[in-house]
């Protein structure tokens, strides 16, 4: 079964929910444990599966294969597109749903920029 661009996103999550699962249960083993938040998992795992539904539903809505073709480049434009796509929905699903604090917002990479953004939504 070839699934494309959306099995290479579908693997992507899978593969950062199992590596995260792996990462406290072998950090709980050595005594590092900052007693990972269940609801806080709860939460990352429930924006990994809004941001991959969405770039499915996308994807298969707007049918690039069909459109593109199925050559380099017409991949390279859906892989853009779906990147982009789930980019966007994971920052707005994790800004909307709490995940992070603002102090925490911070100290991620271009944090303050998302910030801005998402003040400037807020407050019109």
């Amino acid at each position: 079964m070839h699934m494309g661009i959306v099995g290479a996103a579908l693997s992507s999550v899978l593969s950062m929910a199992i590596g995260t699962f792996l990462s406290g249960t072998s950090l709980k083993k050595i005594g590092l444990s900052r007693k990972l938040n269940k609801r806080f998992m709860v939460r990352v795992i429930g924006c990994s599966i809004i941001m991959t539904v969405t770039v499915f539903f996308i994807l298969n809505v707007l049918n690039l294969t069909n459109l593109l073709g199925n050559s380099r480049v017409g991949s390279f434009i859906q892989c853009i597109i779906g990147v982009l796509t789930g980019a966007i929905f994971y920052v707005g699903a994790t800004r909307y749903g709490n995940l992070f604090s603002e102090k925490e917002w911070r100290n991620i990479p271009g944090g303050e920029y998302v910030l801005k953004i998402f003040r400037k939504r807020m407050n019109k």
